[in-house]
């Protein structure tokens, strides 16, 4: 049933809905108060580069801006907190002086497990309420939605800009 106030017909309400329920979580906040997605994400892609390329110097911060599919910028300011936390340090490619590597300190590696544990811990109670079956309708859906919302964006600008400019 459409509601008066709503210009969906009701798949498109139950879609709407749903989308603003998710855009309010942030899954694990919740866990550590006194650090940012953003700030765990980035800790968690050092550690994982640290561990899978051990005689590295760390990884890029372009490469940790790719990954993380932010702006330069963004990671900046990410990485001035982590370093003001003591939890990354940050050290000039003497080869191409252009470069920056970022590595865990210890103190990061410390953080950095302590917290993949808990948010490990918490993702395990949700898939085991969950269910494997479920899990894997709610990824097939999510990888389709997402396909087609970037798809259909472009699409989606160029009929704002058309009706707004």
């Amino acid at each position: 049933m459409k509601k008066d106030n709503c210009p969906f017909d009701e798949d498109g309400r139950k879609l709407f809905e749903a989308f603003h329920r998710f855009k309010n979580l942030k899954p694990g906040n919740h866990l550590n108060k006194d650090m940012s997605q953003g700030e765990f994400m980035a800790l968690i892609i050092i550690s994982d580069y640290m561990e899978e390329h051990p005689q590295s110097e760390g990884i890029y911060v372009s490469e940790l801006a790719k990954s993380m599919k932010v702006m330069p910028s963004a990671i900046s300011r990410i990485l001035k907190v982590l370093d003001e936390k003591k939890l990354v340090t940050r050290k000039v490619d003497e080869k191409d002086r252009r470069n920056t590597y970022v590595f865990l300190t210890e103190e990061g590696i410390k953080d950095c497990e302590k917290h993949k544990r808990i948010f490990d811990n918490y993702l395990q109670n949700i898939a085991r309420r969950l269910g494997s079956e479920r899990i894997e309708q709610i990824s097939i859906l999510s990888k389709e939605i997402a396909c087609i919302l970037q798809e259909d964006q472009k699409d989606m600008e160029e009929q704002i800009n058309e009706e707004y400019f």
